[in-house]
């Protein structure tokens, strides 16, 4: 243990010992000292003691948790995470770069337009491809991975044209994604240096895409909430907040036009 104290007894944590945790989680390293741990993985850290404790005073083994005797701003707290995407300029740039890996390309230009985690691509199915009433529409009734809601999505054809060709006897639709998940990220960073792209672009960036691609092309937040499978629409509404952002920034660039 950090503290160095064999026999520390649970009845010896306090606030101090608390503030120390903390302390220690901000500072801490892995990789041989090369890495700290960001601030998401420090507050789980932190919660998981805070739950531990509460368990402790379930079962009668101390009397309160130290944890709430912390002041807000002595706790970790919850950053607003930098939710990069592409703009529809990068998208046309990037379709017209070739990339080492073309089911890369293709996977992630699909989440692009479908708002489909990396998880779910894995797990895709023809199955899960059905028609609409009207014939024409083709639609995928999906169960996500991560959260194990179901979405339905229909796919424009923009959507369509990333899909890669039906394999006999195989069900999976991206079973050609055989790389690992780090190696795809490798492959999305060669691909968005050679597109000229200098976002820090990572698969995920495709679902955060999919989400402001929609909301500037005038869809509303309900049926993007529906799309991407956010159990609240508040998760969705960060999305608009960004496009908002977007707008007012292309509005500011007649500033000083006519002066």
């Amino acid at each position: 243990m950090y503290i160095g104290k064999p026999d520390f007894a649970l009845a010896d944590v306090d606030k101090d010992f608390c503030k120390g945790f903390i302390a220690f989680l901000k500072t801490c390293t892995f990789n041989n000292g090369k890495k700290t741990l960001s601030s998401t993985t420090c507050r789980i850290f932190m919660n998981r003691l805070a739950a531990a404790l509460n368990k402790a005073i379930r079962e009668g083994l101390i009397d309160r948790n130290p944890f709430k005797l912390l002041e807000t701003k002595e706790k970790l707290q919850k950053q607003n995470a930098i939710r990069e995407f592409l703009t529809i300029e990068e998208l046309r740039t990037l379709i017209a770069t070739p990339c080492r890996y073309e089911i890369v390309k293709k996977a992630f230009l699909f989440s692009c337009f479908t708002g489909l985690r990396y998880s779910d691509m894995l797990t895709l199915k023809w199955s899960e491809m059905h028609k609409a009433a009207d014939g024409k529409t083709l639609y995928i009734e999906h169960e996500q991975v991560k959260t194990k809601n179901r979405v339905t999505i229909p796919l424009s054809d923009e959507a369509r044209k990333w899909l890669p060709r039906r394999t006999k006897d195989i069900d999976t639709v991206f079973h050609q994604l055989r790389i690992t998940s780090t190696t795809v990220e490798v492959v999305l960073d060669e691909w968005m240096q050679e597109a000229g792209i200098q976002k820090h672009i990572t698969y995920h960036c495709s679902r955060h895409t999919a989400a402001t691609l929609l909301l500037t092309l005038g869809a509303d937040l309900y049926t993007v909430s529906k799309i991407l499978g956010h159990k609240s629409i508040r998760m969705t509404e960060i999305y608009a907040k960004i496009v908002d952002k977007k707008k007012i920034e292309t509005m500011n660039l007649v500033n000083n036009l006519f002066a």
